[in-house]
């Protein structure tokens, strides 16, 4: 279910912006009209934009895939502990471990 359901957000995910990018260029090949700050503001060009595009849709997909096959596991704890102890725990799973931070 959870492969499912990465393989469909990840499809969608990649469609959308191929949509997205061909209709730009489609309707404004030279980048006159566009909106996007990447253009607008730093006037990046088609290699920019796409570069871009790329990198954000890769960090989605990463995410994406951490979300839906690596566990992530909490550290339980009393919510009445010192900043000292939190830290402790954090760091090293055991509240009187602090100073092995330093």
């Amino acid at each position: 279910m959870k492969m499912k359901q990465f393989i469909i957000t990840t499809l969608l995910l990649i469609i959308s912006r191929l949509y997205d990018i061909t209709t730009t260029y489609l309707y404004i090949p030279d980048l006159e009209g566009e909106l996007n700050p990447l253009v607008s503001i730093f006037d990046f060009g088609w290699l920019g934009t796409l570069l871009f595009q790329f990198i954000g849709v890769s960090f989605l997909i990463y995410t994406s895939f951490i979300y839906h096959f690596r566990e992530i596991k909490t550290i339980s704890f009393s919510s009445d502990i010192s900043l000292k102890q939190f830290v402790s725990v954090f760091h090293f799973n055991n509240p009187t471990n602090f100073n092995k931070l330093f």
